[in-house]
């Protein structure tokens, strides 16, 4: 279970987190940021915060890998980052190892919509996209 847990809260914060608005201490392993230059950036403030909100959560995966309950629905509301299915589709995957898989759910074909659809799914259709 902890990684899972692990694995979550990384993805969690990659998806808070992500785009041109990445600073701070996430920032520092991957983008080299000179605090002294940029001096309304706060290093040591730039924390994770409400983890703790996550509780309720981490039990009802522990009821499930128990089988206390039989399912437990997560629903990742975003935009591109989850429409390309790269770090969702491995937070999936990672959860259906751990407690096997029960689908994918909801899948939006965006490709008809003149979007991007995630590489494993492929939709065509004969009319227009209104």
């Amino acid at each position: 279970m902890s990684i899972i847990r692990i694995v979550f809260s990384l993805i969690l914060c990659l998806t808070f987190f992500s785009g041109n608005s990445l600073y701070g201490k996430m920032a520092t392993d991957t983008i080299p940021v000179d605090f002294d230059k940029y001096d309304f950036l706060e290093k040591d403030a730039n924390e994770i915060m409400g983890v703790e909100n996550l509780d309720s959560f981490y039990k009802k995966l522990d009821a499930l890998q128990g089988e206390e309950i039989k399912e437990l629905s997560i629903v990742h509301i975003g935009d591109s980052h989850v429409q390309a299915d790269f770090w969702t589709g491995e937070l999936r995957r990672l959860f259906q190892d751990e407690f096997g898989d029960r689908g994918r759910g909801l899948v939006f074909p965006f490709v008809l919509a003149n979007s991007h659809n995630p590489r494993d799914i492929h939709t065509t259709s004969n009319v227009t996209w209104e």
